[in-house]
């Protein structure tokens, strides 16, 4: 027994020995590697890739983990260089298991536009597995959806674009590079995607970066928000930073009235969670207005909460340059004969846009005895029970136009966005313009939520429908 205790000893030191020996020969300590992983990793969240990739490289070179070449893989996607990031992802399997990367090589390759491989790697982890989740995933491939949105300047010009901004479109389950695009002349980004939920940063010289948050439908194209950057110059030097106020009224979106003692709250950062500890909270006026004074100028999300209503947020900005009066709208709970509410608001151009409902119809029906619009505001059901009505309808900027749906089981419906104050004139691109947002609510809140394409010429913006089943299908275009 000595004896095999003392064989093992003498094994354990041989191994301390080696282990010492290899550390020696290159010439680095383990604290060294978590040093410049640590440093990729900070450069990866602030979204410099190029950098990320160096730091990663460093921390291979002493100890290739396959933490690193994952991470390296992501750095490089987000560089757009999506090649080299199946290469490091394929490196990190072979290192783990080769089933451990396969959704961000996948990803990789769609980004690439290699569906063909793609799809095989997802083939494979069916063929493995037997889980329909990645049939799921191949249909989406052979069906892919595209995101697009708008790049401005924030300013007195709201509509300055901004050329060259760099934006990465990250998975927002994973935070794995999904795509890496560039804004054009016209400030616009367009890329194809899987169908998916996908935060986009847009990071551009001079200005701060910022995110927003995006859900792209299988076969269709998912607009994001305009995206508005804040200038380093507007922000000011980091230890002085300049200030700005939010201010704004809240409404109900059922009847458009101001509502009082309304509790708004205020977190730094675009797409906040209402879980954050860190809101601050006030109360609107006797004219449901609000005040927060003298913010470091950036982007905040803003929130607004009352009794018998459904929480809403709204992503705002404060500005040392450009005041904008914030008007928010809140919905009232859901009642128990109620199926869905639509709500649209939109900006100080144009004047009008008005809700167009078509029941038991498609768009063809637009502006017939199907249509739920200011000209008929309400439809019933062969009962003669009230099938859908337009609430309140506005005509003097910034909304709401709200419509209720009572009965879902056995209709269909369209929803669609007629700018009314253009004359007919499909020419225009106020509607393009007008940041409108149509926010649906359901019995536990917001189930979907759609940004007017900042890029297209039209009039009339197709919205959604709903089909007899209640399921929602985004449509998305503009004519």
């Amino acid at each position: 027994m000595k004896k095999i205790v003392l064989i093992v000893a003498a094994a354990v030191t041989v191994l301390a020995v080696a282990v010492g020996v290899t550390l020696l020969i290159r010439g680095h300590s383990v604290s060294e590697w978590q040093e410049k992983y640590d440093l990729g990793i900070r450069y990866l969240n602030e979204g410099k890739y190029d950098e990320a990739v160096i730091a990663f490289t460093a921390a291979i070179d002493i100890d290739p983990k396959p933490q690193a070449y994952a991470n390296r893989a992501q750095a490089y996607a987000g560089a757009g260089q999506f090649d080299k990031a199946v290469e490091d992802y394929e490196r990190a399997s072979d290192l783990l298991s080769w089933i451990f990367y396969v959704p961000e090589m996948a990803d990789a390759y769609v980004a690439m536009g290699d569906y063909d491989s793609a799809v095989d790697l997802y083939q494979r982890l069916y063929d493995m597995t037997g889980d329909e989740m990645w049939l799921e995933r191949i249909e989406d491939i052979r069906q892919p959806s595209q995101i697009s949105g708008v790049v401005y300047a924030w300013g007195e010009n709201m509509f300055e674009p901004i050329e060259g901004a760099r934006v990465a479109v990250l998975n927002a389950d994973n935070g794995v590079v999904a795509r890496s695009l560039t804004t054009d002349g016209e400030g616009v980004f367009r890329g194809q995607v899987l169908a998916g939920r996908y935060r986009v940063v847009v990071i551009a010289d001079g200005y701060r970066q910022t995110e927003a948050e995006v859900n792209a439908d299988r076969g269709t194209v998912g607009y994001v928000e305009t995206i508005y950057l804040l200038s380093e110059e507007d922000i000011g030097p980091r230890n002085r930073r300049n200030t700005g106020d939010i201010t704004g009224q809240i409404r109900d979106a059922v009847n458009g009235e101001i509502l009082d003692g309304t509790r708004v709250g205020i977190t730094d950062g675009w797409n906040a969670s209402p879980d954050d500890e860190e809101i601050f909270w006030t109360e609107t006026d006797e004219e449901g207005r609000f005040l927060f004074p003298d913010l470091p100028v950036g982007y905040y999300t803003l929130f607004a909460q009352r009794e018998d209503y459904l929480l809403d947020s709204e992503n705002v900005v404060a500005s040392s340059k450009y005041q904008a009066d914030w008007t928010m709208t809140i919905s009232p709970e859901l009642g128990e004969n109620e199926a869905l509410r639509i709500v649209l608001t939109w900006g100080s151009i144009p004047d009008d846009l008005d809700s167009h409902l078509v029941v038991d119809g498609d768009s063809s029906f637009f502006y017939t005895d199907k249509d739920v619009y200011f000209g008929s505001m309400s439809a019933y059901n062969a009962n003669g029970d009230m099938l859908a009505m337009l609430d309140v309808d506005d005509t003097t900027q910034y909304g709401p136009e709200t419509v209720t749906i009572y009965e879902l089981e056995g209709h269909s419906f369209t929803y669609m966005v007629y700018d009314f104050s253009s004359g007919g004139s499909s020419s225009r691109s106020r509607l393009a313009q007008s940041g409108a947002t149509v926010t649906v609510y359901g019995e536990g809140g917001v189930i979907a939520e759609y940004h007017v394409p900042a890029t297209a010429t039209g009039v009339r913006w197709d919205v959604f429908s709903v089909d007899e089943f209640g399921r929602i299908r985004t449509i998305g275009t503009v004519q």
